[in-house]
């Protein structure tokens, strides 16, 4: 018999969020009449407002309430807009909960709203199997094979019976449909004019440094170096990243300022200034991303895959994850993706922990990413 009404419980992180997303387009394929819902956390929630293929966006408060528990003063509050919330799941008389996160945060929802049949990993991290019904195994991060998206596509063969996971190039990624293309009027305040009409002989590079993970940090001075090199070379260079990143931003400007003044006209900040919606729509007025393992890399992936027409290039950079598993969900033919890692192996690669086991300092598998092999990269795919 066929789910008539589904709920993705995938509460963070935005670039999980975004690989979760191939997962939505999956059931609403296999299900199209099916009435489906997704449970997020307040900072996710951006990503998937609007979403045509989503019928209910559930908003879970959850670092809110936790406050406010802690409050005399607003602790029968949040316990209010908890029971609330969790008499709007039940209200929605959800038959299957597939959670993605493989958490107790995640996990536990499904259970407090008494949905039958509760999808999920095992083992899971904090215990969360145990408030599954029915668990698929686990993939190892390092040693599995699949990519991340192709994994949480797994837990589909907990609801069809048959189901045979798609191959990357396969994959979709529903996200901002309905938002048209921004006007030249719109694009102004974040890229020259001047740059728009000679992308031609000039193309327009973004650089994403920032990650939440440190062991995913490429060094400021490869960045700077980098943006040298692609100045030099005739690229125009915008910087991107969230309010959050601004301070470890701060002294990489202040040695991009120490540049030549013909060097400091190539390239621009958008900083702090983007929403992830708008970020998503410049993506159409540039040539291609260049970012570690983090959200901007994903969602530039994504508009890709949707918008295959415009070319959009990308580069990954790559050390304590792998290319394989949370890299760009494209086939090597279609050359427009290059996932880059440092030429010598490394015996901990990929460890695919937050922060580096051996050295913090050095961080060999990302500071042994060189800025010239980057920019190679970048050219070959660009200029040609």
């Amino acid at each position: 018999m066929k789910p008539k009404r589904i709920l993705i419980v995938r509460l963070s992180a935005f670039g999980d969020i975004v690989q979760t997303l191939p997962l939505l387009a999956e059931i609403r394929r296999l299900y199209p009449e099916a009435t489906i819902g997704w449970l997020v956390e307040e900072a996710g929630a951006s990503l998937l407002e609007g979403n045509t293929a989503l019928d209910v966006l559930h908003i879970a408060k959850r670092k809110t309430w936790l406050k406010q528990l802690k409050s005399p003063l607003k602790f029968f509050h949040a316990v209010a807009e908890i029971g609330s919330f969790i008499a709007a799941l039940k209200a929605q008389r959800y038959t299957v909960v597939i959670d993605v996160q493989g958490l107790l945060k995640s996990a536990i929802w499904g259970w407090l709203a008494g949905i039958p049949k509760r999808i999920g990993f095992t083992p899971a991290r904090e215990q969360a199997f145990r408030f599954y019904t029915h668990t698929h195994a686990s993939f190892h991060p390092i040693k599995s094979t699949l990519h991340a998206t192709q994994e949480f596509l797994s837990l589909l063969t907990l609801v069809e019976k048959h189901y045979a996971i798609p191959t990357v190039d396969a994959l979709q990624y529903p996200i901002f449909q309905q938002l048209p293309p921004l006007s030249a009027d719109a694009v102004a305040p974040f890229i020259p004019p001047e740059w728009l009409s000679n992308r031609q002989l000039e193309p327009i590079i973004l650089l994403a440094p920032c990650t939440a993970w440190a062991s995913k940090q490429w060094g400021r001075q490869q960045w700077v170096t980098l943006a040298g090199l692609l100045i030099e070379a005739g690229f125009k260079v915008v910087w991107i990243g969230s309010k959050a990143d601004v301070a470890w931003f701060t002294p990489l400007f202040e040695a991009l300022g120490q540049q030549s003044t013909q060097q400091r006209n190539h390239w621009v900040s958008w900083v702090g200034e983007t929403s992830l919606q708008q970020l998503y729509r410049l993506f159409s007025s540039v040539d291609c991303l260049v970012g570690a393992d983090s959200v901007a890399f994903h969602l530039a992936n994504a508009h890709a895959r949707n918008h295959p027409h415009q070319s959009l290039k990308l580069v990954g950079l790559f050390g304590a994850t792998k290319p394989t598993r949370t890299g760009a969900t494209f086939l090597p033919e279609e050359s427009v993706a290059t996932m880059l890692q440092t030429k010598e192996a490394l015996p901990c690669m990929p460890c695919h922990q937050r922060n580096c086991l051996l050295d913090v300092n050095a961080m060999a598998c990302m500071q042994g990413l060189l800025p010239q092999q980057v920019f190679d990269s970048i050219r070959i795919l660009v200029k040609n």
